[in-house]
């Protein structure tokens, strides 16, 4: 029903601004900018062995319902790591689409002010070609998608804020992946303050 402020009361008119202002500022705040970053090792359930692969997902915060933040991906980084650590190819898919009707990721947190590491534990499908940007001039093909995995009693990753993946990574061309993994589990880090790459 479509209600006129010229037809409305003074009285009504204060009561409906009020409840509207009322509601927005009922509305929680979303979370800052995170940059979360799922981390493949040569042997993955030792978190001691050498990181080859890093997967570093961009995110920021245009929606939420209640302790539930949609997500949008900015950038997915995947990059190629020597034995020290350092990055020797590196590709980059800007703003991924995802299978969702809104392009969001609702991830559900205790705290929407202060998401955690492990909330970030099941991200969606991502299957796309990111671009070269350092070292191989070869574009790749990507498929990444977390897995439940919870480490056994004992196990050296129960110290470390850990997912499954299931990952592939093609260079453009190629019919064979560089590397790729089935529920495999990796760790979960917090790399906002770190460069890309």
């Amino acid at each position: 029903m479509y209600l006129s402020l010229r037809f409305m009361p003074f009285t009504v008119m204060v009561f409906v601004a009020t409840a509207y202002a009322h509601s927005l500022a009922q509305s929680p705040p979303l979370p800052e900018d995170q940059r979360i970053r799922y981390t493949i090792r040569e042997q993955p359930t030792d978190p001691s062995s050498d990181v080859i692969w890093t997967v570093d997902l961009e995110l920021t915060a245009p929606d939420s319902a209640g302790n539930l933040v949609g997500w949008l991906i900015d950038n997915v980084t995947v990059s190629e790591v020597d034995a020290l650590g350092d990055p020797v190819n590196v590709w980059v898919d800007p703003s991924p689409e995802l299978d969702s009707p809104d392009g969001l990721w609702w991830v559900e947190h205790a705290d929407t002010n202060n998401p955690q590491l492990d909330e970030f534990a099941l991200p969606p499908l991502l299957l796309s070609t990111a671009t070269a940007e350092v070292g191989a001039g070869v574009d790749l093909d990507y498929l990444v998608e977390g897995v439940p995995y919870d480490p056994p009693p004992g196990d050296p990753l129960s110290e470390y804020v850990t997912t499954g993946l299931d990952y592939a990574f093609t260079l453009v061309g190629n019919s064979l992946p560089e590397h790729e993994g089935d529920d495999e589990p990796v760790t979960i880090d917090d790399v906002q303050d770190q460069p890309i790459g």
